[in-house]
């Protein structure tokens, strides 16, 4: 539906990834249906801009064989995909003129068995240093997210993402997924961060379980306002970030239950290796 340099309605998904249990247009379907659902229930009349940020993991590169298939030309199913903005861009359309774009992100793992997020970059970023490490070098050049994980915000972890949210002198996030169970409710480090004005993004956070492609972009935030291109990935960084605590508007619902339970149990039967 148009580009995001006209479009006054955006929504971004922060935190994706892509697994090898669908097809390339079955995944792209999915986002897009998602976030055409939360657009039409935000305002039925607003055009829209749809935002995928997708996240590598140490060993998958995605997002170069997307830049592969866009200088093939090759269609993917519905979709073609175009590479923009000096390859650090894609935009997908599909024969219905339905439009998604992707950014691309590296997951970062630090020596503290935190996970963190940089959105807009495409070179492989070494993993294994302190959180404080990453988000002094990159945070003032790009969007970088501390993700919500089960587990990884207990104890000793928990402490240092207080700390950080306490002490940096940098912009981030904190980053909220659709997995967390709606029963989990009380995250203290979400509200440390709401008192320091720092902004808490949602995103779907697809685990590596067959259908689970059906979350990509299922829960994440709208933006009011358009993003220029090029430099997407900044516009994002600088619309996010300096939006007041609480004027994000997020869409989409964590999981019950039932659903946590089941995916976490299905994580540990079969995991990507």
């Amino acid at each position: 539906m148009g580009s995001s340099d006209t479009n006054k309605l955006t929504l971004v998904d922060t935190h994706v990834h892509y697994y090898p249990f669908c097809t390339f247009p079955e995944y792209f379907d999915a986002a897009y249906s998602n976030m055409q659902t939360a657009a039409k229930q935000y305002d039925s009349l607003q055009p829209f801009t749809a935002i995928l940020c997708l996240l590598e993991t140490q060993t998958s590169d995605w997002f170069q064989d997307f830049l592969n298939i866009a200088a093939s030309a090759k269609p993917v199913g519905d979709w073609r995909i175009e590479s923009l903005d000096n390859d650090r861009l894609l935009r997908l359309t599909n024969k219905d003129k339905n439009e998604l774009l992707v950014l691309p992100g590296q997951q970062i793992i630090t020596s503290e068995n935190l996970e963190l997020l940089i959105i807009g970059v495409t070179e492989k970023i070494p993993h294994k240093s302190p959180a404080g490490f990453y988000i002094e070098k990159y945070s003032d050049t790009h969007l970088v997210i501390i993700p919500w994980g089960v587990g990884k915000w207990l104890g000793g972890r928990g402490r240092i993402v207080s700390k950080l949210i306490q002490q940096s002198r940098h912009k981030f996030a904190l980053g909220d997924n659709s997995g967390r169970a709606a029963a989990w409710r009380y995250v203290p480090q979400f509200d440390q961060a709401y008192a320091r004005g720092i902004n808490i993004l949602p995103g779907s956070d697809p685990l590596p379980i067959a259908g689970q492609h059906k979350k990509v972009a299922s829960y994440g935030s709208i933006i009011t306002g358009s993003l220029q291109q090029p430099n997407l990935a900044y516009q994002l960084r600088e619309k996010l970030l300096g939006t007041q605590t609480g004027n994000i508007h997020s869409y989409g619902r964590l999981d019950s239950l039932f659903r946590f339970v089941i995916s976490q149990i299905l994580l540990r039967l079969q995991p990507i290796r």
